[in-house]
């Protein structure tokens, strides 16, 4: 079994950015706990696609249970109104 710290390299690699996962009550979820499943994606999301819209369709359907924070490079949350692509151009 996958553990979280496993889920968000695999997020970083395919996406192009970091991610963090939180219970829903806002607390950081442990790196080293197991997790049931992998990422499943094989290709990036689209650019032209919301934080929110990222999360609602892609995360929340892979993590269900758990609330996934998309980070810019500073590691702060980014707003679910950023489009993926300059979510990306942050990073380059």
């Amino acid at each position: 079994m996958p553990s979280i710290k496993t889920f968000q390299r695999q997020v970083r690699r395919l996406e192009g950015f970091e991610v963090r996962v939180l219970h829903r009550d806002g607390r950081d979820v442990r790196d080293d706990m197991r997790i049931e499943v992998d990422y499943p994606y094989s290709r990036a999301a689209a650019d032209n696609i919301t934080v929110a819209e990222w999360r609602r369709r892609r995360a929340g359907t892979t993590l269900a249970g758990f609330d996934i924070a998309v980070l810019g490079p500073l590691g702060t949350p980014m707003h679910g109104g950023h489009l993926l692509e300059s979510v990306r151009a942050m990073y380059r």
